[in-house]
């Protein structure tokens, strides 16, 4: 589920793969990681970011 999604969303497998082994996530499962990246990417999108620059930002910052 949280592969797909984050395929859906515009990530591609290097860049799930660099996010999943950031220090900062590791103590995460990917339930509880898909759960809070559908609340923050919804978040995100209703203040206005483009769907691009969410994928740009989270890349970048994936404690975010």
């Amino acid at each position: 589920m949280f592969f797909e999604y984050m395929r859906n969303i515009g990530f591609s497998d290097c860049e799930i793969s660099l996010i999943l082994c950031s220090h900062s996530l590791k103590r995460f499962r990917y339930e509880t990681l898909c759960e809070n990246i559908i609340k923050l990417f919804d978040f995100l999108l209703s203040v206005g970011y483009s769907q691009i620059n969410i994928v740009r930002m989270v890349k970048f910052h994936p404690g975010l």
